[in-house]
This record gives C-alpha cells, sequence and structure tokens, in this order.
C-alpha cells in the first residue's frame, strides 16, 4: 500500500515512445521527490513486451499502469512489468474492489502469483525481503466511470489495499448523459456530476485515510478549483512530450 504525502502530478503515456522513456528517466533521477507516470493499456497500443521495455529504460520513473480489465493475468502482467502501481478502469462495487486487491498481494493479503525473471525482481538479482516490500508498497487507485457506482463509493473507499479512487471523468459524464454540454470552460467533461462525486471522494478520502484524483487540465488548475481538497492528491496531465513541460504549470 502507498499513501503520496504530496500531490502527485502523473504524465498520461498512450503508446511506446522510447524517447519519452528517456526524458521521464532524466527527469525522474534529478528530482528529489518521485516522478509518475499512466502507461494507458486499457486504450494505448501496448503489448506486455513494450510496456516491460518502457519501464526498464523510464527507471526510477515510477510507472502506475492502467491495465485493460480486472483480471489476475492483467495485474501481475502489469506489476512484473515494473508497475509500481495499477489503475483499474469501470469499477463498481466492493467485490471488485476486494478482487483486486487478492490478485495485486502476495500472501497472507492476496493470493498473488509469484513467478518468472522479469524486471519486478530485477531478472531475479534483487534480494528477496527488499522484492517482498517493494512488493507490499505498490499504490493501487481504482476509477470511478459509471453513475452507478456512485452509491457503493463508500463499500469501494474503505476496502483495505485500496489506496484511493480516481474519477475517470469522460466515461462519468457520458453514463450521466451531460458530456459535451455547454459550459464555461469548453471542457466536454467539466460538468457538475464530475465535481459532485469529486467533493463525495474527498469527503471519503478524510473519512478512510485515502487520497483521491482525477485528469487536470491547466486551465481548470489555475483556476484554483482544487483549493479547498486536501485529498486530491492523484492529478493526471497530458500527454507525450508535453507533459514534461506542462508539468512546470501545476507545481
Amino acid at each position: 500500500m502507498y499513501q503520496p504525502l504530496q500531490r502527485i502530478f502523473a504524465i498520461w503515456v498512450s503508446n511506446f515512445d522510447e524517447s519519452l522513456a528517456w526524458c521521464l528517466r532524466t527527469e525522474a533521477e534529478r528530482r528529489d521527490i518521485p516522478l509518475w507516470y499512466i502507461p494507458d493499456v486499457q486504450h494505448g497500443l501496448w503489448t506486455w513486451r513494450q510496456l516491460e521495455l518502457f519501464c526498464i529504460l523510464s527507471f526510477p520513473a515510477k510507472p502506475l499502469i492502467r491495465i485493460p480489465e480486472i483480471t489476475p493475468n492483467a495485474i501481475v502482467q502489469a506489476l512484473q512489468c515494473g508497475a509500481r502501481g495499477i489503475m483499474v478502469p469501470q469499477v463498481f462495487c466492493e467485490e471488485q474492489a476486494r478482487s483486486i486487491v487478492e490478485y495485486s498481494y502476495f500472501p497472507p493479503m492476496g493470493r498473488r502469483s509469484k513467478g518468472g525473471t522479469r524486471f519486478d525482481n530485477r531478472w531475479e538479482t534483487m534480494p528477496t525481503a527488499e522484492y517482498f516490500k517493494e512488493a507490499k508498497s505498490i499504490f493501487i487507485i481504482l476509477q470511478i466511470e459509471d453513475i452507478k457506482a456512485i452509491p457503493q463509493l463508500n463499500e469501494i473507499m474503505s476496502v483495505e489495499g485500496i489506496d484511493g479512487l480516481f474519477i475517470g471523468v469522460e466515461d462519468l459524464c457520458l453514463s450521466h448523459g451531460s458530456y459535451g454540454n455547454v459550459n464555461k470552460t469548453s471542457i466536454p467533461w467539466d460538468q457538475p456530476i464530475v465535481w459532485e462525486v469529486a467533493e463525495k471522494l474527498e469527503e471519503l478520502s478524510k473519512k478512510f485515510g485515502k487520497c483521491w484524483g482525477m485528469p487536470i487540465t491547466p486551465s481548470l488548475y489555475q483556476q484554483k478549483i482544487l483549493n479547498k481538497a486536501e485529498r486530491a492528491l492523484f492529478l493526471a496531465i497530458g500527454a507525450g512530450h508535453c507533459g514534461l513541460n506542462d508539468i512546470k504549470l501545476f507545481v
């Protein structure tokens, strides 16, 4: 389990790009605080081989891999590629959250499968104690992307091993029927339902001592729209090389 001590601005990465991986590595090596990024395996054009290579090339930057589906194989593959956390799409209920914890952690907390010579164990050169310590400190974020998940937010957030919830703003608005409604910012997902869920997640994050997050744009962030959100500690920004420049707008 992992709880950030300060706000994280993670860079969204859609596809394999070797030069971007090296840029992330250089940026991470010069920082005093971790640099997180999100390889989007659900919507991007990734193979597991590409994903592992990207994790290797970008190390010590920290990948929070957005897996394509809730299955033991998707979770263990992401973790063995070197994920320091996983983002799980389309979570609706407590039962799904418990399954994700079960697939993500070794016993006694879960029943994750161990095996293979992969980047997560540095090709079996990592000391065993260090490996299991690192495996316990993964960052698990679940995506809330449908209005039918809203009545279950308390139960989902309460699950031990889940570190926070992330608003999938576009799908949430699509399920609500409000995506693209006219608004002042011209951002199609900037709708009241997003901020209603954000307010609820802020409340629950304080209750359970966890975090929440969402995508954010420079214009929305500069409006100080999250000023009162103490627990909005994981925000996703940009994509590709522009993300490395855009990140300066947020700190």
